[in-house]
């Protein structure tokens, strides 16, 4: 069967047999497609136009500096969108106590009958800011 599949000359009997027998056809069909792939391996490959060659190097370096580009504005958007609430969060940390009072002084204004009530709002005007400041930077910080 070797000798068969090499010269491409099946004796009548063996094909018969390989007609018949499911794994003789299967190494018959195998001895085949590598005959086919062995020719067309012989064929030399041409090598590609050099304006071709030029053309993709080119598109190669522009798609490199275009991702670096992509990269650094979007590292950008992220810090100044990231930059607002967070600073308003420090301004609101190192300014705790004046907006307490400011909020205290306001709320006395409005309500001088409920004092205590008004002084214990206004240590929470703060902690509020600080929250809606860190609650607007959350999203930006926790990108997937």
């Amino acid at each position: 069967m070797t000798q068969a599949a090499r010269a491409r000359r099946w004796p009548e009997s063996l094909a018969e047999h390989v007609a018949q027998c499911q794994h003789c056809r299967g190494i018959a069909q195998a001895a085949q497609w590598m005959q086919a792939l062995a020719q067309n391996s012989e064929k030399p490959l041409g090598l590609p136009e050099a304006n071709l060659v030029w053309w993709r190097a080119q598109l190669a370096e522009q798609r490199r500096k275009a991702a670096r580009t992509q990269s650094a504005l979007e590292w950008l958007a992220f810090a100044s969108g990231a930059v607002v609430p967070l600073g308003l969060a420090a301004w609101v940390v190192w300014n705790w106590y004046g907006i307490q009072a400011a909020a205290g002084g306001l709320l006395m204004g409005l309500a001088p009958q409920f004092s205590l009530a008004a002084v214990s709002l206004a240590a929470l005007a703060p902690a509020l800011l600080f929250l809606g400041a860190i609650s607007l930077a959350y999203p930006l910080l926790v990108r997937e």
